[in-house]
């Protein structure tokens, strides 16, 4: 599956979930996106043969999300890998249709240090290496992040906040840190990966 997918995904699923009157639950998550994706099928019998298959298979990855102890991040993430496990194994012609309605535009995103004078607007690199969450060449903890950005008053010195993966960015951690990120300030949060 293309992976340049996973952030379609996930913005479509955080959506999903902010949007719903009451809690969803897993069978009628499975239900919505079943037929969400059936769209892409264009009432082709064997894609939409295939699809089922693939929401039965995938199943598995929803188990639990009726708990109440799983966090709006944990949703996200299983919802997610759920419907990456549909589309993995989807035809051409499905995965082409998606492209299609939800192209990906793959942008370089221009970032400038601040200069000497700490009140010029710049661009603070929150930057992941292994797992490992890394502010001015120190590991912060993901949780302390917003505490971190307030004591160290990085909402005033930076304007603007690039989260800059190394490797294959982990969603679960995206969406914390993101989250870290906005709560202590900061209004737009750049992702790059390298």
């Amino acid at each position: 599956m293309n992976k340049s997918l996973t952030p379609w995904l996930l913005i479509i699923l955080a959506l999903m979930s902010g949007c719903a009157d009451e809690e969803l639950s897993g069978q009628a998550y499975m239900n919505t996106h079943t037929h969400m994706l059936k769209l892409f099928c264009e009432q082709r019998s064997a894609c939409l043969d295939r699809l089922e298959q693939q929401a039965v298979e995938c199943r598995h990855l929803l188990d639990g999300f009726d708990s109440p102890q799983m966090t709006d991040q944990e949703i996200v993430v299983s919802g997610g890998q759920y419907m990456m496990c549909i589309m993995e194994k989807m035809d051409a012609p499905f995965m082409a249709r998606f492209n299609q309605a939800f192209p990906v535009q793959q942008r370089e995103v221009k970032i400038t240090r601040p200069g000497r004078d700490m009140n010029q607007p710049g661009v603070l690199y929150v930057v992941e290496k292994q797992g490992q969450i890394y502010i001015q060449d120190q590991i912060v903890a993901e949780k302390d992040i917003r505490q971190y950005i307030f004591d160290h008053q990085l909402t005033v010195r930076y304007e603007k906040v690039a989260l800059v993966f190394t490797g294959e960015p982990d969603a679960g951690l995206m969406i914390g840190v993101g989250d870290q990120l906005k709560k202590a300030g900061f209004s737009q949060v750049s992702l790059v990966v390298q």
